[in-house]
């Protein structure tokens, strides 16, 4: 009786323990994984990855996808070629200026 008893009470500690662990995403987060469409597959890849390290870097991550619904764009920006030229200038003068000031040290 009392073996049967205590069998009972480690199989639903066991199954209670696993119903807690199988945690799912935090409503906020779950929202924006619907919203992020077919990216929700490398946001959901992100979460499982530090959801298993790093509990604070999930809760970072849970953080950021949660807010991302807030940050987007209603329209695609497109730039004509004269914006790719202007960058390419500026970013070699930059990586110059860079170099330059590695080489004086």
């Amino acid at each position: 009786m009392k073996s049967n008893t205590i069998k009972f009470i480690c199989q639903w500690g066991m199954i209670l323990f696993i119903l807690i662990s199988c945690d799912s995403y935090p409503q906020e987060v779950k929202e924006a994984l619907v919203l992020a469409g077919n990216n929700s597959t490398q946001l959901e890849a992100v979460l499982k990855h530090y959801k298993r390290k790093d509990r604070q870097k999930y809760k970072a991550a849970c953080f950021l996808i949660s807010n991302m619904p807030y940050h987007k764009s209603l329209s695609e920006i497109i730039l004509d070629s004269v914006h790719h030229t202007f960058f390419a200038q500026m970013d070699s003068l930059y990586q110059k200026k860079a170099l330059r000031g590695v080489r004086n040290k």
